[in-house]
């Protein structure tokens, strides 16, 4: 509930969205969030707790919103992280000597950042084939085109761009619309410490809401792909 996802939320209200649901692992971030834009619009913000890593989080999350608030008809996917900081991607150690990351913190990285697309589609995709309707909205980034930096989070971010676009072909002419959201260096959470001249070379850096407000563009002009 910070950066594109706040943003998100905020361009969902804006654009006359009837409820947002604001989930999070941090759930008092996302009451937070919740408590500061209802009193700005009409838009109905509920805040729920959702461990994107584990499949059984997710499936009550979905069968939650269903149940209490009614059927989805939008799901953003932008839960995402980095490796940590000391990771060897991270410190250079990867690129300049080829010292690669543990497989836990492989897993870490492709877990939440890809794995967690698997789970939403596995309890969300039947519901939308059954009502022959419904969007899917994936943050994936720049990176799951362009591989450069973190090796780990460039291959979730491609395996992301990937699992949308299959979405897409299989289910596109069934009422399904997929929409990737692949921006460039963003001002969040994840982008401190590429900043200034070390982070010159990734581009300008841009505003979440620019991302937001792309995003928002695409998906009603039913363009797969929006590149903030």
């Amino acid at each position: 509930a910070k950066g594109i996802g706040v943003a998100l939320c905020k361009a969902f209200a804006e654009a006359g969205a009837a409820t947002v649901v604001v989930a999070d692992i941090n759930l008092d971030q996302a009451k937070h969030e919740c408590r500061e834009y209802s009193s700005t619009y009409d838009t109905r913000f509920i805040a729920r707790h959702v461990n994107v890593a584990s499949d059984a989080s997710v499936a009550e999350l979905i069968q939650w919103v269903e149940t209490n608030v009614g059927p989805i008809d939008l799901f953003a996917c932008n839960a995402g992280i980095m490796p940590h900081r000391s990771n060897p991607e991270m410190t250079g150690e990867t690129a300049a000597s080829g010292k690669f990351a543990s497989d836990a913190e492989w897993k870490r990285v492709i877990y939440i950042n890809t794995m967690q697309l698997v789970s939403v589609a596995r309890y969300l995709i039947p519901r939308y084939l059954s009502r022959g309707r419904g969007f899917f909205l994936i943050t994936a980034s720049a990176a799951g085109f362009c591989p450069i930096g973190s090796v780990s989070y460039s291959v979730s971010k491609a395996a992301a761009v990937n699992f949308g676009e299959w979405l897409s072909v299989t289910y596109g002419n069934r009422g399904i619309d997929i929409c990737l959201l692949c921006p460039q260096r963003t001002k969040t959470e994840m982008s401190r410490g590429f900043t200034g001249e070390q982070g010159a070379w990734l581009g300008r850096m841009i505003e979440p809401d620019e991302v937001a407000s792309c995003c928002l563009d695409a998906l009603k002009e039913g363009r797969i792909h929006c590149f903030p």
